[in-house]
């Protein structure tokens, strides 16, 4: 998923309102040191593209009740979706990482966003 989400970062790279993030299901080895060092191997972190990590608590937060992508706790799962959030905060789809159509969907769907107001 990292890899497919440095080609997304090189398609949008210097859109002033578009960011990403990568947020680690694995924070209990996943130290800001490390996930650092990982998003090094992947192109990452840019101005537009974060790393994040937080306690499991946080992490578990953000996957099944703010995300909706499943429970973290106790296993090391995660979706393969991306997740595109419009500037309120709204999540207006979701797209397969893997899936052929995933990202160019999720990509003409993001230039959409930007054209709305808000």
């Amino acid at each position: 998923m990292t890899a497919r989400m440095h080609r997304v970062e090189r398609r949008v790279r210097g859109e002033r309102d578009v960011e990403l993030l990568s947020i680690s299901v694995d924070p209990v080895r996943d130290t800001p040191p490390v996930l650092n060092a990982f998003a090094h191997r992947f192109g990452g972190p840019t101005p537009q593209w974060t790393f994040l990590t937080g306690t499991p608590a946080t992490v578990h937060l953000l996957a099944y009740e703010t995300f909706h992508v499943g429970d973290v706790i106790g296993k090391i799962e995660h979706s393969t979706k991306f997740i595109l959030v419009d500037k309120s905060g709204d999540i207006r789809g979701y797209y397969s990482s893997f899936d052929e159509d995933g990202i160019p969907s999720m990509l003409k769907d993001a230039e959409a966003l930007r054209r709305e107001r808000f």
